[in-house]
């Protein structure tokens, strides 16, 4: 009898923690509610923009018209780009162009390290999770049920513990702990607290820059599992009858200084042997307006509000959609009216025969691709 009560116990305190994982973890968790919001029916985009930190934080959903969404992540690589890609093009029929960021770095070290695909098993074909990205049937296996089931993941447990702990900190002292980035209203990605680039002193910049690049360009530019996954992009929008755009993104000048001094030869030849429809370079648009920084590649609000217009005219030059329409914002779609939903919509087969082996990487490299 004691241990059928133990059992009912663990039992509940499992149900009571998993209830607290959904509506604290995963109903808050910015990637949910962004694809959540893409997955309504009535979100029809005519143009699909998708990349890292820097769309993200530099297109806005106030300025951008509701012709355009912005799929865009924090901390996202070219892998990621494709299963967001390939689920965008299979159920939303309205999207003609996709824009695709191309900055130096998105083919190297930096983002191949990141081949995390957890949380896209909400939407992605599992059949090109196991075509590229480094992992096996049982880890996919094993990924899917801690989807379905986060609290059998250790790790999924531990941000429960500490999201419980930052509860009873904010419940205790009235304050809650800040994230680096979080949404707003318009579920915009942007930061807690701004920063002024141009009140910072010389040699913290240079200090900053050089940290920045370090992260960025070290190893290899140009890594096979993200240039496989480029060219499959091209080859799902081929098929869909969809045009890639590809852009870089505003940076400050002193990031575009220092840039300028890496071997970026390799990955610009891969990306000018591929089929862009257009390619738009805003990299230095912003070299004499430093006050627009937030930090070395990343616009503050106000630069973010004034790069989404220069954006969206220059779409509107080398696309034949028509991008009409009121700003994304204004289509009734903000925080307060997303419900997450984080079930795996497909049932496709999940597995394939090609596997992908997983690379070694070293803990000096594994330390510089979580910075």
């Amino acid at each position: 009898m004691a241990g059928l009560a133990f059992g009912a116990v663990g039992a509940i305190l499992f149900a009571v923690a998993s209830v607290y994982f959904e509506v604290r973890v995963r109903q808050r968790d910015n990637f949910f509610i962004h694809y959540s919001h893409f997955a309504k029916p009535s979100v029809m985009p005519r143009v699909l923009i998708v990349g890292d930190s820097r769309p993200a934080i530099d297109l806005r959903r106030d300025v951008l018209p509701v012709t355009m969404h912005n799929f865009s992540h924090p901390g996202e690589g070219m892998r990621q780009f494709l299963l967001k890609i390939e689920y965008a093009l299979a159920t939303k029929p309205s999207i003609k162009y996709v824009v695709l960021q191309i900055d130096d770095y998105v083919l190297g070290e930096y983002r191949a390290f990141n081949a995390r695909y957890g949380a896209y098993l909400s939407f992605a074909d599992i059949a090109l999770i196991q075509r590229f990205f480094p992992t096996s049937r049982p880890r996919i296996v094993r990924n899917v049920m801690a989807f379905a089931v986060p609290l059998l993941s250790h790790e999924e447990r531990q941000i429960v513990r500490r999201v419980f702990l930052n509860d009873v900190a904010a419940l205790l002292t009235g304050r809650s702990p800040k994230k680096n980035v979080r949404l707003d209203r318009c579920l915009d990605t942007v930061f807690s607290g701004e920063k002024n680039w141009q009140s910072l002193e010389p040699e913290k910049k240079v200090k900053q820059v050089e940290r920045r690049a370090l992260n960025q360009y070290y190893g290899k530019l140009v890594t096979d599992p993200l240039r496989r996954s480029l060219q499959e992009i091209f080859a799902i929008a081929r098929r869909h009858n969809v045009r890639v755009v590809g852009v870089r993104f505003p940076v400050a000048p002193e990031y575009s200084a220092l840039n300028s001094k890496q071997n970026v030869d390799e990955v610009r030849q891969v990306m000018a042997a591929l089929p862009f429809h257009a390619v738009l370079d805003f990299r230095r648009h912003y070299d004499d307006k430093p006050e627009l920084f937030n930090d070395p590649d990343h616009l503050n609000a106000r630069g973010a509000r004034i790069f989404s217009k220069v954006f969206v005219s220059a779409m509107k030059k080398i696309v034949s959609a028509d991008l009409s329409g009121p700003a994304a914002c204004g289509d009734g779609s903000t925080m307060a009216t997303v419900r997450v939903v984080a079930w795996p919509y497909r049932t496709r087969p999940w597995f394939v025969e090609q596997t992908v082996p997983k690379p070694a990487v070293g803990r000096a490299s594994q330390r510089r691709a979580t910075r």
